[in-house]
């Protein structure tokens, strides 16, 4: 299992399916599966029964990876939870995304199926980053900086990582 982890923005998901892509491995967002699983969207699931509910649901998504071999995209909050960081830890690569807040405003200006945003991006984004870059670096076996890379050359990073 091949995990990335880091705030939203950072690229996971764009870049985890690309990679896993070229890599000829299956794409997992721990995300889509707990939309999958509750049948409501990630905002829907904060909206209706807060976060409390979606963390809750979020642990039991990632207890029900069975380790299969594959690119896995773990949403931002989730290696916060104990039980979700060990199951990443499980891993056979982590790579924290990191990108820097200006970067990720703009990446995620008018993005609103961003719950956690909130009224100020840049605020959120830097207490979010403050309370979980411990936790990423903990867990994390490599870091890759997303702020002024394109899509590509992170994906040829990723890529070099996991093949080599």
């Amino acid at each position: 299992m091949y995990w990335l982890i880091g705030l939203m923005g950072v690229g996971k998901s764009t870049v985890g399916r690309l990679a896993a892509e070229r890599l000829g491995l299956p794409f997992v967002d721990t995300d889509i599966v707990v939309e999958s699983r509750s049948g409501a969207t990630v905002p829907e699931i904060f909206s209706n029964q807060g976060e409390s509910e979606f963390r809750r649901l979020e642990r039991s998504a990632f207890q029900s990876l069975t380790g299969e071999s594959g690119v896995y995209s773990a949403g931002g909050g989730a290696p916060m939870d104990p039980q979700n960081a060990d199951v990443i830890r499980a891993g056979e690569s982590i790579v924290w995304l990191e990108c820097d807040v200006p970067t990720l405003v703009e990446r995620l200006n008018g993005d609103s199926s961003r719950p956690l945003l909130g009224q100020n991006p840049a605020s959120t984004l830097r207490k979010l980053l403050a309370s979980r870059a411990e936790t990423y670096s903990s867990i994390a076996t490599s870091r890759i900086d997303t702020s002024e890379s394109n899509i590509d050359d992170v994906v040829e990073q990723l890529v070099a990582l996991w093949s080599g």
